[in-house]
């Protein structure tokens, strides 16, 4: 059992004789009890963890994004010092510890283990360059960083290719460094278990110093990662890369629209390490990691019941053990089942066991066992069992939601086990057969539930509410009035939605938007804003928090969602087209948007929208608005209007040909999805519009 205690490191800044009166002090002051790194993102820890240190499926796209949203926000030279993502936290725990091998306790032990101060940082330095640093220093005086990566994001402009280089965590299916007691030495048993006898430190538990490539689609549903790597602690003499290491890993999520089964994860990985023998270590000698990774999520998306199970079987060259008289291997599995009644509480348990199907010397009995143990004697035939562990825990968010986990390194603690746990979890001989009939059965029975037809689920408000408290709260605040916890350092400010005013629609002027208006902005969030990208979600997850969003203003019952506006067909964008477009933005668009930088003299003297926020115009000359991306999004918005801004809709002073000429005109100001660097330079050539 392990009870973590965390506390993050901060600093009060305040007057001695009075209360503070500078302004940037009681903004300090303001956005001291919220981590820094969630104020650059403007996200709470609960939305990418389903409790910290574990990362939910927005968590782990964030994660493969190289820790940014891509909405043009990531830049830390953009960004004021205090949203810089450093951080520090001190972390204590009491642990007991009990471990059975046979049915007998070998082991047990109890106190307050040794603590720790972690510090660092994480986060994106530019769009295109990531970073992660976190240096830790233990009681004892073990000091050592835990991972030390910059990482290359989107070369050739794909997710499909990042490249990473340093020291890095190899993609596990339950990473150690993001599991539960925020520590390693539960996994000792499992991903850091050591062939008896072997020369060898290589371990998949550990970071590997080397390159990482990986990549995945949107969402991150389908996802790979390939590292090459020098191992870890490996003797170097006489060569610059003395133990070469390969490690890969495929994943892929599939989530279901119905049922009480909401999504089914399956992966495989597999690594091949070498390690130096002999008296000058220039001979190699290898070792094979294998497995594969089944992920159910059942009951609900925000608040699931989570099935893990893993298996994987190693095998080292019997040179790395000086007495081996063959290669040794072994079996491995874990079954981890986790449960989350609410936030910020989540209970887990999981079984892990090792069995060695075949010693390293020929003949040596299959069981291991500690020295001093008792010889268990079997009829028959010879059977390789590793004692089974279990852990159990209940783990908590801290109260203030704050972001932490440190990771400890100790490579043999044993894992806790409940002493009078059933037979089974203290290694009892349950069958292979049985064993593996218990975990299918588990399985199919959650398969099975999966498949059961249930009520029709369009959309389920109640839902939808449980979505919005975990990902939306922390800007739209609790009464969706806009005025979460870091709405303060957000520009422009989070949408107000007991109003019923939305600013971005495919329906005119004034009307509500349509379902698909608002899952487009949950998709592809909102450009230069703190509104991030929903895609990693589910579509029943979206599907169901625009049911919420429905349900806060009366005017989703009194009017209804408007009809879609009908766009024409889009001719070919030409140098004509372009000039026309010029003389008509001049007419139209300039007071506001002055040369397309949006400097335009209504600009210069001050804008609000509807609510009282300072507003500015759109800088067309970026290739991006907050929505739109194409010609096709500018003709609409041009149409349109922006609801609560002062942007109007064209209305009749423009037909749909002239519409379509500004749009070119705009679509030639900067680099937009469509246009052409012959349009872009003709269209820099032209004069400047003057504003009226």
């Amino acid at each position: 059992m392990s009870i973590p205690l965390l506390l993050l490191i901060g600093s009060i800044a305040g007057g001695a004789g009075g209360p503070v009166t500078d302004p940037h002090v009681r903004s300090y002051i303001a956005a001291a009890s919220i981590p820094a790194f969630a104020r650059k993102y403007g996200m709470k820890c609960s939305a990418c963890h389903l409790a910290v240190p574990v990362l939910n499926r927005y968590g782990q796209a964030f994660k493969d994004n190289g820790y940014r949203m891509k909405v043009g926000t990531d830049d830390l030279r953009a960004n004021e010092p205090a949203y810089w993502p450093a951080f520090a936290w001190l972390w204590k725990n009491y642990e007991v510890d009990v471990e059975r091998v046979g049915g007998r306790t070998v082991q047990q032990a109890g106190g307050i283990a040794d603590g720790a101060l972690v510090f660092g940082g994480l986060g994106s330095i530019s769009d295109r360059v990531s970073f992660r640093f976190v240096p830790i220093v233990y009681e004892n005086g073990v000091t050592f960083a835990d991972a030390g990566w910059i990482r290359y994001n989107q070369a050739f402009g794909s997710d499909w290719l990042n490249i990473k280089v340093g020291s890095n965590e190899l993609e596990l299916p339950i990473y150690p460094g993001r599991e539960y007691n925020m520590g390693a030495s539960r996994f000792a048993v499992l991903y850091a278990y050591a062939v008896p006898g072997s020369v060898s430190r290589f371990s998949v538990l550990f970071p590997q110093p080397g390159i990482e490539i990986m990549g995945h689609d949107r969402g991150s549903r389908s996802r790979y990662s390939v590292n090459v790597f020098n191992s870890a602690g490996a003797p170097r003499a006489h060569c610059t890369f003395c133990a070469p290491g390969v490690f890969g890993r495929v994943t892929h999520r599939h989530d279901l629209e119905s049922g009480f089964l909401r999504s089914v994860q399956v992966g495989a990985f597999g690594a091949y390490a070498t390690w130096p023998v002999g008296p000058d270590t220039s001979d190699l000698k290898g070792q094979r990691r294998f497995g594969g990774d089944l992920e159910l999520l059942l009951g609900s998306d925000v608040l699931p019941f989570r099935v893990t199970l893993m298996g994987m079987t190693g095998q080292d060259d019997r040179a790395l053990i000086p007495t081996a008289t063959q290669d040794p291997r072994y079996d491995a599995g874990m079954l981890q089942l986790e449960y989350i009644p609410r936030l910020p509480l989540v209970f887990y348990s999981r079984l892990q066991m090792i069995r060695n199907r075949r010693q390293a010397v020929a003949g040596t009995p299959g069981d291991f066992r500690r020295p001093g143990l008792p010889v268990r004697r079997r009829a028959a035939r010879i059977r390789s069992e590793q004692p089974v562990r279990l852990v159990a825990r209940a783990q908590l968010l801290a109260v203030d939601d704050q972001a932490g986990g440190a990771r400890r390194r100790g490579r043999n603690t044993p894992h806790a086990v409940a002493r009078h746990s059933p037979r089974l979890l203290k290694g009892g001989r349950m069958s292979t057969r049985r064993r593996a009939a218990a975990v299918a059965a588990l399985i199919a029975g959650a398969l099975a539930a999966g498949a059961a037809p249930l009520p029709a689920q369009t959309k389920d408000a109640a839902r939808g509410r449980q979505v919005y408290e975990r990902y939306c709260i922390q800007c739209h605040g609790t009464r969706a009035d806009g005025a979460g916890e870091v709405a303060r350092w957000s520009q422009p400010k989070p949408r107000d939605f007991r109003h019923g005013v939305f600013k971005f629609s495919s329906t005119p002027y004034g009307f509500l938007p349509t379902t698909a208006d608002l899952e487009r902005v949950l998709q592809n969030g909102l450009y230069g804003t703190r509104m991030p990208p929903f895609a990693a979600l589910s579509t029943r997850e979206r599907r169901d928090v625009i049911a919420y969003l429905q349900t806060l203003s009366p005017r989703w019952q009194t009017d209804g969602p408007g009809t879609p506006i009908a766009i024409t067909d889009e001719p070919v964008a030409t140098r004509e087209s372009v000039t026309q477009g010029r003389r008509l933005f001049e007419a139209n668009c300039a007071k506001c948007h002055g040369d397309g930088t949006g400097n335009g003299p209504s600009a210069v003297k001050g804008m609000v929208d509807d609510w009282g926020a300072p507003i500015a115009p759109a800088n067309l000359a970026l290739g991006r608005g907050k929505w739109a991306r194409t010609a096709r999004d500018i003709y609409l918005r041009i149409i349109a209007g922006i609801n609560g801004t002062p942007m109007p809709e064209s209305g009749d002073a423009l037909s749909p040909e002239q519409v379509w000429q500004v749009a070119h005109y705009v679509q030639a100001l900067g680099a937009w999805s469509g246009s052409t660097p012959e349009l872009r330079k003709f269209a820099a050539e032209l004069p400047p519009p003057s504003a009226p």
